[in-house]
């Protein structure tokens, strides 16, 4: 006479579910980095992007006046202003349009939390500037320097 098994022993349950953990563990800190570095690269497109985008405002002549953009870093806080004066920045003249934060674990290390700020400005109708960069990192050593030269490309 021969004993019929049916199901699974409790042995080899705890043995797929302890393999199951490991992988969902394992996937999760791919899934981390996954994140970190989509956002990063975001990051730096949407800099990118609104640097282009003030040149073009500076460019068209709006409001007469000088576009920039003021990236500031207080160690805990990351973000940048978009903004137009027609003096300096900052000053009772300086009109800020947008404010961008950076996202959790993106920071700017140039410019660093001992300097604190740093400002690109467009002249008006020229779009020409001085040369200057922004660089930006993530907490898994990424990191990327975002160049302006003196004409206004940005690269």
């Amino acid at each position: 006479m021969s004993k019929s098994r049916e199901g699974y022993t409790l042995l080899e349950t705890v043995l797929v579910i302890g393999i199951i953990v490991m992988l969902a563990a394992i996937g999760f800190g791919s899934y981390q980095t996954f994140v970190t570095t989509v956002q990063f690269s975001s990051a730096r497109e949407d800099i990118m992007s609104d640097l282009t985008a003030t040149r073009e405002s500076a460019m068209s002549g709006m409001y007469s006046d000088n576009w920039g953009v003021h990236y500031t870093n207080t160690g805990s806080q990351y973000y940048y202003d978009i903004f137009y004066t027609s003096t300096t920045f900052p000053s009772a003249f300086t009109v800020t349009t947008t404010r961008v934060f950076l996202p959790t674990g993106i920071v700017f290390t140039d410019p660093s939390s001992i300097t604190g700020s740093s400002t690109i400005m467009f002249t008006n109708t020229t779009g020409t500037t001085t040369t200057s960069s922004v660089s930006i990192g993530d907490n898994y050593n990424d990191s990327s320097t975002i160049n302006v030269t003196p004409s206004g490309n940005v690269y």
